[in-house]
This record gives C-alpha cells, structure tokens and sequence, in this order.
C-alpha cells in the first residue's frame, strides 16, 4: 500500500451494531491507507496483524521473490517467524525450524547467480 495515501471509511452498520459485534471499532476510521486497513482486520478477526518489519533485499523490498514447489510468490523473513504468501500460503515460527539446507549456492563471485535452493526442515510435532 501506499504510504502516502490518506483515506477516510464510514462502517456501513449502525452504532449499535458496531457495539456488540465489534468493540474496538469505530464508526468512522481516518488515517492512512494501510493503517486503516490493519485496523479494520483487527477489528473483525480478533487477531494481530503481522507487519514486515526489520528485513530489508538489496533493492530495498520487505519480501523476496521466490516459489514453493510450482507456486511462485513472496517470503516474508519476519522476526520470529518466516511466511510465504501465495498458493498455499505458509507461515513458519522460528521455533518449529529445526534446521536449513542450502544448495546451488556458488563458491566464486563472479560466477554466482542470483539465485539458490534453501529447503526449510520443521520440527515434527
């Protein structure tokens, strides 16, 4: 989302809908575009939202691109935990990884890719 887009959303249910089905909400929301939204979700799910936060690539995005299996997508290396959004969307704590292999990864500079294989092992629970 843009971090420069303001936006103002009326909840279209009445005051006193919003009250029993959803305390935390307000009738009126103001504020930028993905706060907004986060607060929305949070209001209806009942849970946190997950913000990328403290992982940058090298052109500066929160996510890098890659596939799982035929499935191509985004992962996301969070603090505590890793998620792949696309088909089927993964999401994996650090907690339950038990180790990581890595594979096609070049010994020379000048001869390496841009690319590698990394193959997650989770504990078995």
């Amino acid at each position: 989302f843009s971090k420069d887009c303001e936006i103002s959303v009326k909840v279209n249910l009445s005051t006193a809908e919003i009250k029993a089905r959803y305390q935390d909400l307000s009738p009126e929301i103001e504020g930028v575009l993905y706060d907004v939204i986060a607060r929305l979700f949070n209001s209806i799910i009942y849970t946190s939202i997950i913000i990328p936060s403290g992982f940058k690539s090298a052109d500066q995005k929160d996510a890098l691109k890659c596939s799982v299996k035929a499935q191509e997508g985004y992962l996301y290396p969070l603090r505590k935990s890793l998620l792949f959004i696309y088909k089927p969307v993964a999401y994996i704590r650090h907690d339950d990884i038990q180790h990581c292999e890595f594979a096609r990864v070049s010994e020379f500079a000048a001869h390496s890719s841009r690319s590698f294989d990394c193959t997650v092992v989770t504990k078995k629970r």
